[in-house]
């Protein structure tokens, strides 16, 4: 271990914190055989300093027996079981690392694409086939990018090879790869942008006409399936959450009244509280799910209108004239590839949110401990009983003010969220009110009691 002027603020702080955190996840992963990130154990690092009960002199430099006891106390608590304060932070790390907007997840989802189909597009860009035979095998790689770029189809698929380049070969025949030799890098970069979105058009139009698509799997109906399901299971979890609430507000309740001062019953308190705390953390993260689910469904209806649209302009396009100039129709398949790509990344979105919900599931077992599954379906029934008899009472109270201001000759008549407001499982109710907060001012307090 270094000596104590390695360890001040004003010493290579960050450098010194960084071979802590390092060490203490050699040593939980020697305790316990589980890796943990180097995040995890920098959360629970600095929320074992900033504990006062464990009087670190955070301003002052640490000796070669604060760093020790810094890794003792941090590594006993990033080792405790059946620990909710634990799995809260496990929960909170994990969320902060793993969510991102929408915008963020597409753009590293492009980045992906574009790094993994990097090596054939340079091959494409790069070539100097001069032969019959290398120009053959040039526009066959086309194809091939093609196929890999519009994800539309299984590229070994031999009736999908063939269905792409008879769809190419309409638009950019094999004798153009001439002029395609003599473009600049970046334009030929451009064209091959450009042939993607005109010949998955193409591909996406001929499946609507019945006449092709092979391997093209129905996005629309695959997302409407897919996103009742996650919405389902989002709207279950947020309703067990407000089971879990209303219980956990008894039991909070039940021992603090029989709470004798003892330290057994301290502990016993101070669990229920940071288990509270641990699913209010939860159900904080089902709402932001579910609304990000929300809006995709919403997003998803305007898509199928735009969709349809397309294929109806084109199909009315292509019959009007026997030769459809390609200024019209190139723009149609445009359009209409872009319109698919916004299908896929609306499954690729969908896919993220749920194996993220999956995920943060693990971190909830101690609920499932703390109630049985008759226990929650009776509290979800009160739940919804005590919901129904508080919006029954705003609507009662609210009539009686209107009928006390028409009385007067005054209108006042609240508008439809006065008649809702806190009403519903999944926008907050009244069972998690002011309770939560005092749950989790106390947890916070105590969290760390243990390090």
């Amino acid at each position: 271990m270094s000596s104590s002027s390695d360890y001040g603020p004003q010493s290579g702080q960050q450098n010194v914190m960084k071979t802590i955190v390092l060490e203490i996840c050699r040593q939980v992963q020697a305790h316990t055989g589980e890796q943990i990130g180097e995040m995890l154990a920098a959360f629970v690092l600095k929320a074992v300093v900033v504990n006062p009960a464990n009087a670190f002199r955070i301003h002052e430099e640490f000796t070669t027996d604060d760093v020790d006891k810094l890794i003792r106390l941090s590594v006993a608590k990033l080792i405790e079981r059946d620990s909710p304060e634990l799995d809260t932070v496990r929960m909170q790390v994990f969320y902060d690392t793993n969510y991102s907007n929408e915008a963020e997840l597409l753009e590293e989802h492009r980045k992906a694409l574009h790094n993994k189909l990097m090596p054939i597009r340079l091959e494409i860009t790069d070539s100097r086939a001069r032969n019959a035979v290398e120009l053959e095998a040039l526009y066959r790689k086309i194809v091939s990018y093609l196929l890999l770029r519009s994800e539309l189809g299984v590229p070994t698929d031999i009736t999908v090879v063939r269905e792409t380049t008879a769809a190419l070969e309409s638009v950019f025949p094999q004798t153009e790869l001439g002029t395609f030799m003599s473009l600049l890098k970046r334009e030929k970069e451009i064209q091959l942008r450009d042939l993607c979105m005109i010949v998955a058009g193409i591909r996406l139009f001929n499946k609507h006409c019945g006449k092709g698509g092979q391997g093209i799997e129905d996005l629309p109906d695959i997302l409407s399936k897919e996103v009742q399901g996650v919405a389902k299971r989002l709207s279950a979890r947020l309703a067990d959450c407000d089971a879990y609430a209303l219980g956990y507000q008894e039991l909070i309740r039940a021992a603090g009244q029989a709470h004798d001062g003892s330290e057994r019953d301290a502990n016993h308190l101070r669990h229920l509280k940071a288990s509270f705390v641990n699913l209010q953390q939860f159900r904080e993260a089902m709402l932001t799910l579910h609304e990000d689910v929300a809006r995709s469904r919403t997003k998803l209806a305007a898509l199928e209108e735009r969709y349809h649209e397309r294929m109806t302009s084109l199909r009315a396009l292509v019959r009007s004239k026997t030769a459809v100039p390609t200024s019209q129709v190139y723009p149609q398949f445009i359009a209409a590839s872009n319109i698919w790509t916004s299908f896929q990344h609306e499954l690729f979105l969908l896919s993220v949110r749920s194996r993220l919900l999956t995920a943060l599931e693990s971190f909830t077992g101690i609920h499932s401990q703390t109630f049985n599954q008759q226990q929650v379906a009776a509290l979800g029934k009160r739940h919804v009983q005590l919901q129904t008899e508080q919006m029954a009472q705003r609507a009662e109270a609210n009539a009686q003010l209107a009928a006390r201001a028409a009385a007067e000759g005054t209108i006042s008549i609240p508008g439809p969220q006065a008649l809702t407001a806190g009403g519903g499982g999944e926008e907050g109710g009244e069972s998690g009110g002011g309770g939560a907060a005092e749950a989790a001012a106390a947890a916070a307090e105590g969290g760390t009691d243990g390090g």
